[in-house]
């Protein structure tokens, strides 16, 4: 954990827009527990690392609680450490992390995740830093019995860009709304890239996250 600087940095599609983020919020509503990755229970975060079949031992980025050099700070950490190729022969990158506790390889049950109110909008805020170009980030949106594939939707956030990382501890904040049936949602953080489309992101990068918040937002910010 780390104290959270004062304010926040606007990602990329914020900073197009204009917008100015505020201070960071209280901890008070957040709806993760181990935000700050100093508890031994990671049950809200699934990491998904990128295989090809029929080989699934062979992973393209690792996933680990990182302790900081000289600040001791604890933080999840993700590696990148190898391409791997596809079936066309093209290499590519694409871990994932879901934070909000669902489960599966696919993210695909949601009976665990946190629990929301339909038609209601959510913040997020949390700091990264490290060595890679960017994430993304969209949401599982469950419903029905938030068990299986057939029971969540996949939600956009107003980070429709991504954000660039920093070599330094930079703050970012983004929001989310569920739709009319949701139940329960997560959030999820993407690393991705295809020679396809040009290799953006490489072996021997990371990226570190903590302090990461997700609360309903308030009513008198709304219209923010």
């Amino acid at each position: 954990m780390r104290t959270p600087t004062p304010v926040f940095i606007a990602s990329l599609f914020l900073v197009a827009t204009g917008s100015l983020l505020a201070a960071a919020p209280p901890a008070g509503g957040n709806l993760i527990r181990n935000a700050s990755f100093e508890k031994g229970d990671l049950a809200e975060f699934n990491f998904r690392a990128l295989f090809v079949r029929p080989d699934t031992e062979t992973r393209d980025s690792k996933f680990s609680v990182f302790t900081e050099d000289l600040t001791w700070n604890k933080c999840a950490r993700i590696d990148l450490e190898r391409y791997l190729t596809d079936k066309e022969g093209q290499r590519t990158l694409h871990p994932q992390l879901v934070i909000g506790g669902s489960r599966g390889g696919d993210f695909q049950d949601g009976t665990k995740a946190m629990e929301v109110k339909p038609e209601t909008t959510y913040e997020f805020s949390l700091e990264l830093r490290g060595t890679l170009n960017g994430v993304g980030f969209s949401t599982y949106l469950y419903k029905g019995a938030c068990r299986t594939y057939g029971d969540f939707d996949l939600g956009k956030t107003s980070l429709k860009k991504g954000v660039k990382v920093n070599p330094g501890w930079t703050r970012y904040q983004g929001t989310f709304k569920t739709n009319k049936e949701t139940k329960r949602a997560a959030l999820r953080m993407s690393i991705y890239t295809h020679e396809r489309y040009g290799l953006t992101e490489k072996p021997g990068t990371f990226l570190m996250v903590d302090n990461i918040v997700i609360r309903e937002k308030a009513v008198a910010d709304l219209g923010t």
